[in-house]
């Protein structure tokens, strides 16, 4: 849960002009395969669930997905 203590803390554009604490609920998932010693994987899903602070302001609930290769020498 992403939470505001106070109405100073905006990180989203046009929150500072609606009321309210509750920002997102937010789930990620993250894995790794390592395929070798020097390559891996990685895999991202993440899901932010639209609080009332966002909500108020317009914005909607989001998703994300990503991959990364990482090669190590």
């Amino acid at each position: 849960m992403v939470w505001s203590l106070s109405a100073a803390l905006n990180a989203y554009a046009g929150t500072q002009n609606v009321t309210g604490h509750s920002v997102a609920q937010l789930a990620r998932l993250n894995a790794v395969w390592s395929a070798t010693p020097n390559l891996s994987f990685t895999l991202r899903t993440e899901y932010l669930r639209a609080g009332k602070v966002l909500t108020r302001a317009g914005y909607t609930d989001s998703l994300f997905n990503g991959v990364w290769a990482t090669f190590r020498f």
